[in-house]
C-alpha cells in the first residue's frame, strides 16, 4: 500500500481489512505546520498498525526541508511510537536498500 501524502485517515486501516498487506509506504514529514495535510509520526504509526501491514517504509522525510520539524525528528518519533516493534520500520537511512523477499524469509 502506497499513501505518500495524507493526514491521518481510517481509510488506511480499511484497506488492510480488505486484503492482507505486507508493506505500507507512508509519508512521514512536513507535518509542522501542515498537520491538516500530513500525518504526524505518531499518526503514521497508528495508520500502519491499523492497516495490519507487516513492514513500514516511511518516505517524504529529511530529503528536503518542507516543514519546521528538525531533521531526523520524523523517524525518531516513529521509532518511539513503535516501541518494541521498531524493527518493523525499514529503510531508515536515505538511499538505503531493503529486500522484501529476504525480510519475508527472515534474512
Amino acid at each position: 500500500m502506497f499513501a505518500p501524502d495524507t493526514a491521518y485517515t481510517p481509510a488506511i486501516g480499511a484497506l488492510g481489512r480488505r486484503a492482507p498487506l505486507v508493506a505500507a509506504i507512508l509519508g512521514n514529514g512536513a507535518y509542522d505546520p501542515y498537520i491538516r495535510n500530513h500525518a504526524s509520526p505518531e499518526q503514521v504509526w497508528q495508520m500502519f498498525t491499523e492497516s495490519g501491514a507487516r513492514f513500514l517504509l516511511t518516505i517524504h522525510r529529511d530529503t528536503f526541508r518542507l516543514g519546521r520539524e528538525p531533521p531526523g525528528d520524523a523517524l525518531a518519533r516513529v521509532l518511539v511510537a513503535a516501541g518494541p516493534e521498531a524493527d518493523r520500520v525499514v529503510l531508515r537511512r536515505i538511499g538505503e536498500t531493503w529486500e522484501l523477499r529476504g525480510a519475508l524469509l527472515g534474512d
